[in-house]
């Protein structure tokens, strides 16, 4: 625990006045330029992106920062690193973390009372686990109260063979998103566009809003929402632009 004398941590000052982005490289991917030299992650890794609309993002989070770096405003920069640094060895275990997501899965799990907010969470979650089961396979199972239900296994194999399918930027963004919002579900939701980040963070956080609306709201909780929604439309945004093949970027600095 830090005292009243503790200093916070000095922020690295900006060392870098234009930022632009690079042709494609022989993959496809784009390098954020610092100046004209490539921009790396902590790792050493080039920072790339394998679209130019996910370059431009990334870029611009650069070009928006002042005399020195916050780096948890770098959302977009933080999600390309931990695609950039995956190996096999960790995309392995980023898919087994959040696959078992599915075996407590947050819309499979209904409260046993007040039925009122059973009710709520049912409207908001059956056709979240439909959506899910008609487009991976991923059936869950629902069941009301604090016990776990288990899942079958050919809906454990689903959730994971889904993730499978994902590059590595798509899956750093969807296991991101999945545990912020509790669900491999709704991860899979705002990976699909199925849905956008209000309404991700709105079926995540059913219970707290039952809770708010009968005993109103604290600081401490409306700060950590606002995080959320922050942390997962950085989420859905870097999803988007992975998926756009856009026009590629020019050669002007920011």
């Amino acid at each position: 625990m830090s005292s009243a004398g503790d200093k916070e941590p000095a922020r690295p000052r900006r060392f870098y006045k234009d930022v632009s982005i690079s042709a494609p490289d022989d993959e496809g991917h784009y390098a954020v330029l610092l100046d004209g030299r490539t921009a790396r992650t902590s790792s050493g890794a080039v920072l790339r992106a394998p679209s130019a609309a996910l370059g431009e993002l990334i870029a611009e989070e650069w070009a928006g920062q002042s005399e020195t770096l916050a780096p948890e405003s770098m959302r977009l920069t933080q999600l390309a690193a931990a695609a950039l640094e995956m190996n096999t060895e960790t995309r392995a275990r980023v898919i087994d973390e959040i696959a078992a997501y599915a075996e407590t899965d947050l819309t499979a799990h209904l409260a046993d009372e007040p039925m009122a907010l059973a009710e709520r969470q049912e409207a908001a979650w059956a056709g979240l686990r439909d959506w899910a089961g008609e487009r991976f396979g991923i059936a869950l199972i629902p069941v009301a109260g604090v016990i776990a239900q288990p899942q079958p296994p050919e809906t454990l194999a689903a959730a994971r063979a889904a993730l499978e399918a994902l590059d590595d930027f798509e899956l750093a963004a969807t296991a991101y998103a999945t545990q912020l919002l509790g669900s491999v579900v709704l991860g899979l939701a705002v990976r699909e566009a199925h849905l956008d980040a209000e309404a991700a963070c709105v079926a995540a956080t059913i219970d707290e809003t039952f809770q708010q609306e009968r005993w109103g709201v604290v600081d401490e909780a409306r700060q950590r929402q606002t995080r959320l929604r922050a942390d997962v439309s950085a989420c859905a945004r870097f999803l988007a632009a992975r998926r756009s093949q856009g026009p590629s970027p020019g050669d002007a600095p920011r």
